[in-house]
């Protein structure tokens, strides 16, 4: 039987009692209320983890307080996720390498694909405006 049964089976009994004229009613509604109030607090430390969970990350709590690296991990994590992920900063990086326009008519960015309009060539040796590709413009007019 899971928590959330047992608190309903324990509040229909209680209910069931509450209603019913045993001596000691008020008491015993009481102690109903108890139960359910006890077994809910039971579901919120399931939340958390198990007892051996808990007693792991208090372990390395303990030893990341120890050595005083607790705030340096937590700096390095922060620095690392606005740097991005391994695949970005390779997207990045190749986007920073000049690329030839593909030319059919019009000129268009290598990457996106976004045509360059007639403005687009008094902005030579710039980026693409929709993926920051960086530009090769030798072989245009």
């Amino acid at each position: 039987m899971t928590e959330n049964e047992a608190i309903k089976k324990v509040k229909e009994f209680g209910l069931y009692h509450a209603i019913g004229d045993l001596p000691n009613s008020a008491l015993t509604v009481k102690a109903f209320k108890m139960a359910v109030a006890a077994l809910e607090e039971i579901q919120k430390y399931r939340a958390i983890g198990t007892v051996e969970e808990v007693k792991r990350m208090q372990r390395y709590s303990a030893l990341a307080k120890k050595h005083s690296t607790i705030g340096q991990v937590i700096d390095s994590c922060a620095e690392y996720e606005a740097i991005g992920t391994v695949e970005e900063c390779r997207e990045a990086r190749e986007r920073q390498i000049p690329k030839k326009l593909i030319h059919g008519g019009l000129y268009a960015c290598p990457n996106c694909h976004a045509i360059m309009l007639q403005g687009a060539f008094e902005a030579k040796g710039k980026c693409c405006k929709e993926c920051g590709q960086v530009l090769d413009w030798s072989e245009t007019v």
